[in-house]
């Protein structure tokens, strides 16, 4: 009789580089042990993969699990943790995410093994691994995306797909060649933003389907990361507009504070307002930083800089970030946003 000796434990935690591990969130208890690598798995390979003078720095990018139990189930543990809390299926907030890879890099660097973790490590976890990799290690976005699904083949041959996290990774490519102005931005007092206008341009097919739209404006403040914010919202009835306008709705709506993040959630309607055929969620803010030109960073404070963005519909986000955005009815979003900085800042 023959006996082979299989592992039955997968390796949790795939290899992406040489001190850069990915996993899904660490559980700390059954039934959860289940189906994801449990605190005890991470620290039987910290103990396999530690050498003498690496320590392990754990970031952890969820914002929907208790951190209490993750802080107790590694006390006396030599490694370091660090959260960046973000909403499952959405894009990290930019700026986060810039200091998230500026950290990693510096962990790195410092000779430390690095383990990066959402609820599937699937979406966050490949957003602040791909934006690291684009912008401290020269990798394309498309490069970083094939690079961190090939290496994540435990959890299937599958990496980022999310629309606004993918866009978000392609917009590190940019901030790799200004990263001293975004520093230096990022330490100026907050600026107002404003929401100039929104113009949307149907899709022809579908032009008739949808009888009224909302607009909504939300935002996570700095000081409430997790609280989705209502701002401001308007409805719009698509019969009070002539079928020849392509320029379906073009409203405003000024917003006078300062925020860490941004989305607007399009959502069109048939019949009644209780029959929804579709939905867009659009992740708006820091994205003027990428159209600043140093002349214009020259001029801070006392500037104001107004720019637009235009993304087609398969950019968009759908319901909780997804791709099932329902029926087609928009073929593209353009927004005009406004930024001031206050005098003094």
């Amino acid at each position: 009789m023959t006996v082979l000796e299989t592992e039955l434990i997968p390796d949790f935690f795939p290899k992406i580089t040489d001190q850069l591990y990915v996993s899904a969130g660490l559980s700390v208890g059954f039934p959860d042990t289940l189906r994801r690598p449990s605190v005890e798995d991470a620290r039987r390979q910290m103990e396999r993969d530690g050498s003498e003078n690496a320590s392990w720095t754990l970031f952890d990018l969820r914002s929907e699990e208790d951190i209490s139990l993750e802080m107790r189930a590694f006390e006396g543990s030599e490694c370091l943790l660090v959260r960046y809390p973000s909403k499952d299926h959405e894009a990290i907030p930019f700026a986060d995410l810039v200091a998230a890879s500026t950290m990693l890099e510096d962990q790195i660097k410092r000779g430390n093994n690095v383990l990066v973790y959402c609820k599937n490590g699937k979406g966050r976890t490949g957003m602040l691994v791909c934006s690291y990799l684009v912008m401290f290690k020269g990798l394309s976005a498309e490069a970083a995306g094939q690079l961190f699904g090939q290496r994540r083949q435990i959890y299937g041959d599958c990496g980022v797909t999310i629309e606004s996290q993918l866009r978000y990774i392609r917009y590190a490519e940019k901030i790799r060649e200004m990263l001293g102005e975004f520093t230096r931005l990022s330490r100026i007092q907050s600026p107002r933003y404003s929401l100039k206008h929104i113009k949307l341009t149907p899709d022809p097919q579908n032009f008739g389907l949808w009888d009224s739209v909302t607009i909504g404006v939300y935002s996570y403040p700095a000081n409430a990361r997790d609280r989705l914010i209502y701002l401001a919202g308007i409805e719009y009835n698509r019969k009070d507009l002539a079928v020849e306008d392509q320029s379906i709705l073009h409203i405003e709506i000024p917003l006078e504070s300062s925020f860490q993040d941004q989305k607007v959630n399009l959502r069109f309607y048939r019949g009644n307002v209780l029959i929804s055929l579709s939905s867009f969620w659009l992740n708006v803010l820091v994205e003027y930083l990428l159209v600043l030109k140093k002349t214009e960073v020259e001029r801070i404070p006392r500037s104001r800089f107004e720019f637009s963005k235009h993304l087609d519909s398969t950019e968009l986000d759908g319901y909780k970030g997804s791709r099932q955005k329902g029926i087609p009815v928009v073929q593209s979003v353009s927004i005009a946003m406004g930024i001031e900085f206050p005098s003094g800042s």
